[in-house]
């Protein structure tokens, strides 16, 4: 995980380049997460040094992005040419907010790792579950 420092400015860099221009700010993005509006205020300013990750994943959640796309670790689209090994204890399928669908990649720690994939039909999706 990031140092604070780089996880705030990484925060700060999503609240202006995607929620001000919509009329968004921080403290309606906690609101429709479910989170602590002060937690992430207060993290913002400086005055917390912590953010919890299950705190990062309602954030990114209700964007219906991933963590690491919302902190600018990654660029939706992206794609990784090769194999990509993920061991976890299990795995689920979710629906993302726009149809998008996750797969989220359990250990006992938590989420471990989380992949969006484009909207697909359950007949495609579950074909492809059974391939891997």
């Amino acid at each position: 995980m990031q140092a604070a420092a780089e996880m705030r400015a990484a925060l700060q860099a999503y609240v202006d380049a995607k929620l001000k221009p919509r009329g968004g700010n921080s403290t309606e993005w906690a609101v429709r997460a479910g989170v602590s509006e002060s937690a992430l205020r207060n993290f913002l300013a400086t005055t917390s040094q912590t953010m919890n990750y299950s705190t990062l994943r309602k954030l990114a959640q209700v964007e219906g992005i991933t963590v690491s796309a919302m902190m600018g670790e990654t660029n939706e689209g992206e794609s990784i040419s090769g194999p990509v090994y993920i061991l976890a204890d299990k795995a689920e399928v979710l629906v993302r907010p726009a149809g998008k669908i996750a797969l989220q990649f359990w250990s006992a720690k938590g989420v471990e790792a989380e992949v969006l994939l484009p909207r697909l039909d359950a007949e495609v999706l579950g074909r492809s579950l059974r391939e891997i």
